[in-house]
């Protein structure tokens, strides 16, 4: 799967497609999930049951967004309506994201 950072490289709504991961900022967060910016025209949704653990908890009967405005996420695009110009996202682990460090560092 091919990696982009979205601060660095700008996407279009026509480059999108499905599978793709994206690195994102958070930018507004709602009860149903958060807007997310990956350098597209458009903020892709990050649905709150897309989301990983540690940025939704249960309260109660109902499930909140922990994640916060401004914060890194990685995402992978589930959905494209290139007509409405929307995406919908997955949050992948950043782990899984983040660069190895070289053998022999320390750790």
């Amino acid at each position: 799967k091919k990696r982009k950072a979205g601060r660095v490289m700008r996407i279009t709504i026509e480059e999108m497609h499905e599978g793709i991961e994206l690195e994102g900022i958070v930018r507004s967060v709602k009860d149903y999930g958060a807007f997310i910016d990956v350098g597209s025209t458009t903020d892709g949704l990050l649905h709150i049951t897309q989301m990983l653990p540690q940025h939704r908890q249960h309260v109660g009967n109902n499930m909140v967004v922990t994640a916060s405005e401004g914060e890194k996420v990685w995402v992978e695009v589930i959905s494209v309506d290139h007509q409405q110009g929307r995406f919908a996202l997955r949050e992948v682990e950043i782990a899984d994201a983040a660069p190895k460090p070289p053998p022999g560092a320390g750790g």
